[in-house]
């Protein structure tokens, strides 16, 4: 039995992760657009970014099923999105619209982890048909 809470933070994992793909592409034209002091660098960065696209797609679809890992995993992802939400509310070229949409996407994520009826039908212990 899942609940709508587990599909809303699914679908959230996932536009997150679209978010994610979308950077990784913008890397990707960078390394063509600008003239970069590093290009393996670049790549790497590209490489990297798209690297963690996938996982967090794969976190995201898994969520639909309610395992018990995808917990960890988007908690894990929530942490480090606001690491970077604050940077780029913060950093050198700020963009805080993009940073607060960030953070309040993070937070929302990571409380919904911790709802009762979440937790009950991602735990282990919980029983599937």
């Amino acid at each position: 039995m899942k609940t709508r809470l587990v599909a809303l933070l699914a679908s959230l994992v996932l536009v997150e992760a679209l978010g994610l793909v979308a950077g990784a592409l913008f890397f990707f034209a960078q390394i063509f657009v600008q003239p970069a002091t590093s290009v393996v660098g670049a790549v790497v960065i590209f490489i990297v970014t798209a690297i963690i696209a996938a996982c967090l797609v794969a976190t995201g679809i898994f969520a639909f099923t309610a395992r018990s890992w995808t917990r960890g995993a988007i908690l894990t992802w929530q942490i480090l999105q606001l690491a970077v939400a604050t940077s780029f509310v913060q950093g050198l070229a700020p963009w805080p619209a993009i940073g607060a949409a960030l953070i309040v996407l993070s937070l929302g994520c990571a409380a919904l982890l911790f709802v009762p009826s979440v937790v009950r039908v991602t735990t282990k212990e919980h029983k599937t048909d």
